[in-house]
């Protein structure tokens, strides 16, 4: 019985401990196309981001929330969106394709 105490209380404190385990993501951008853009990304302002492979710094992001991106250039405009998920501590890259398209995934 006395066993059986000390695997539900460690149970319990498991459960409490990681349920308060801080939520943290950020995200970076990359640029993939032949053009200068310069990125937004919900209210975070990444700058100019260079061609063919210009990477940004990190910046926080809020979790669960739809961001919108809006990448300019002096001749274009591309807007989209990205949403990021998840418990714990996350990076997440953003990348503008050749293709002009948005893809997300978590470094």
């Amino acid at each position: 019985m006395r066993n059986l105490i000390l695997l539900f209380c460690f149970i319990f404190i498991s459960v409490i401990f990681l349920s308060c385990e801080k939520t943290e993501h950020k995200l970076r951008v990359i640029n993939r196309s032949n053009t200068l853009y310069s990125f937004t990304v919900g209210s975070n302002f990444y700058g100019n981001v260079a061609a063919g492979g210009g990477t940004s710094e990190y910046k926080d992001t809020p979790n669960e929330t739809s961001h919108n991106v809006i990448a300019i250039s002096a001749t274009d405009t591309i807007n989209g969106s990205v949403f990021v998920s998840g418990k714990g501590k996350h990076n997440w890259s953003l990348s503008l394709t050749y293709d002009k398209n948005i893809v997300v995934g978590e470094d």
